[in-house]
């Protein structure tokens, strides 16, 4: 008989209600709560174990959800993808490494602000993605062009106090730029001017193996204007006390205890 209500669809019905309730992203939870809209003649069962989702049950009309299948198993495993050989299919996730560690830091430093942010920088205005301060370098025929976005943005009324500017790359100290990139410096060097601010920082991860810090201060020509760059470690356990404060104390650190 042909019907939603099958035991490949409880499957999945019941991993959709269970990361439902597990994500915090909102436009994750929107996408599931499609999903549970779709599947809302599939019966809920309160229990599936692993072996539940085991692909022997797929049969020749349904193998083209293998994929799925394996990634609900993975779910309710409560694993992750090995690297190992064998026949198991699924999807491949990408992600954007400069993003997600950007909006890592930013979340970071705004959950523990009052233990990483000098008392003066709490009174700043903290602008993630410079969110109602972004400014553009040139105007063509009237309009705006090349907008800046500096990744988070401290304000204090119309003076912008501090930018700093995420990048996941590794540092060199070996060499006299430090590893930077002529790009990265000219767009450091393009915020400067453009929004008036005498601090840039430059945020890089340090080598995770060593846990290297790394750190150099550039001093702009002809200006009062400084562009730094630096490294924290990122390799901590954040589920320890211990490795939350490693990571604080390496942040409270990049942040200067007054500006001009």
């Amino acid at each position: 008989e042909f019907t939603a209500d099958n035991k490949l669809n409880r499957i999945f019905r019941h991993v959709v209600e269970r990361l439902s309730f597990l994500t915090r992203d909102h436009d994750n939870r929107q996408l599931l709560n499609e999903l549970r809209q779709w599947m809302d003649e599939v019966t809920l069962i309160s229990r599936v174990t692993p072996k539940d989702a085991d692909p022997s049950q797929l049969t020749r009309l349904t193998e083209r959800y293998r994929p799925l299948l394996n990634l609900a198993r993975i779910f309710l495993d409560g694993g992750a993808l090995q690297m190992t050989s064998g026949d198991l299919s699924t999807f491949a996730f990408v992600f954007d490494m400069n993003l997600l560690f950007e909006n890592f830091l930013a979340g970071f430093i705004r959950r523990h602000a009052s233990h990483i942010l000098p008392e003066l920088f709490l009174r700043y205005e903290f602008l993630p993605q410079s969110r109602g301060a972004r400014r553009y370098l040139a105007k063509r025929e009237d309009r705006n062009v090349f907008q800046t976005i500096p990744d988070i943005a401290f304000r204090d009324g119309d003076v912008f106090t501090l930018l700093i500017d995420t990048k996941y790359k590794l540092l060199d100290d070996r060499e006299r730029n430090l590893g930077v990139s002529q790009s990265d410096f000219y767009q450091m060097h393009a915020y400067a001017h453009r929004y008036n601010c005498n601090h840039v920082i430059l945020l890089y991860p340090s080598k995770s193996a060593y846990g290297e810090h790394v750190h150099a201060c550039f001093k702009l020509e002809d200006c009062q204007k400084v562009i730094e760059a630096t490294s924290v470690d990122i390799s901590v356990d954040l589920s320890s006390t211990e490795g939350r404060a490693r990571l604080i104390a390496q942040l409270k650190q990049i942040f200067p205890q007054e500006t001009s």
